[in-house]
């Protein structure tokens, strides 16, 4: 299981150097670890994209869904992670934007 931490380390691993050869031994060594669809989602998240698309939250819902937080963070694997985007993506229509935010403030409280 490969947890976003990881993904993010190694993409600041990467963006670090202007070595090629150390670019693509990082990534090689990071995509090893990397199974299933987890494979898909690394090239995704990778080329800045989600598999969802636009997701409809800006820095105001984030804020408002992280106001009054007091959490420990918790390892978040990329398939979590694709299931909460998930369900944000299906949010839509009148109301979608306050269900939004209640879906990551969940993810918040109980990481």
């Amino acid at each position: 299981m490969v947890f976003l931490k990881n993904l993010v380390e190694t993409s600041e691993r990467v963006s670090a150097t202007t070595k090629k050869k150390e670019k693509a031994s990082l990534l090689a060594h990071f995509l090893r670890e990397v199974k299933g669809k987890e494979i898909f989602l690394v090239a995704f998240y990778l080329s800045g994209e989600l598999p969802q698309g636009r997701l409809g939250i800006g820095w105001a819902a984030l804020e408002e869904a992280l106001r009054g937080a007091s959490f420990e963070p918790n390892p978040l694997s990329l398939m979590n992670l694709d299931l909460y985007f998930e369900s944000i993506a299906r949010e839509k229509g009148p109301g979608s934007s306050g269900r939004k935010v209640q879906t990551l403030r969940e993810q918040v409280d109980h990481g």
